[in-house]
């Protein structure tokens, strides 16, 4: 039977695989070099172990406080999938474009500690909420039948 860490583990791989492959097709640039998708690997991985260790705290706190007798695989796709899209969403929504910072600089200090915090409650906050409201649903509870 599917424990909410072994449900929390299986979101946090769907996390990481889903921000990997968002890192390798993005076209980032540095001067007028654009990136390859091999040149991208190392901040994929790194963004894609990050991502899915704050979605697998999340999702584990969720599922807990949510108050689910049991926990299934399907619940944790389903937060994975939901989690995605409202990733997705809010970076549509909250475009900000390129910028440009020089580093060291006051600037870079506070655009990092903004992006740490604001990605830090992001990466918590989001797949707990969509946890608790999922282990809430009786849809997603594993079926007792034959």
């Amino acid at each position: 039977m599917p424990t909410p860490f072994r449900v929390s583990m299986f979101t946090a791989a769907c996390v990481f695989v889903t921000v990997l492959i968002a890192c390798l097709l993005r076209h980032d640039t540095i001067g007028q070099h654009v990136l390859t998708p091999v040149e991208q690997l190392p901040i994929g991985l790194i963004a894609g172990v990050i991502g899915s260790s704050l979605a697998l705290l999340g999702t584990w706190l969720g599922i807990c406080h949510g108050g689910a007798q049991q926990s299934s695989y399907r619940a944790g796709l389903t937060v994975a999938v939901l989690y995605g899209v409202a990733t997705f969403l809010a970076n549509e929504v909250f475009d900000t474009g390129p910028r440009t910072v020089t580093f060291p600089s006051h600037e870079a200090y506070v655009l990092g500690r903004e992006v740490l915090i604001t990605g830090t409650l992001w990466g918590i906050g989001a797949p707990y909420l969509i946890a608790f409201i999922v282990s809430r649903a009786r849809f997603f509870e594993p079926s007792h039948g034959a």
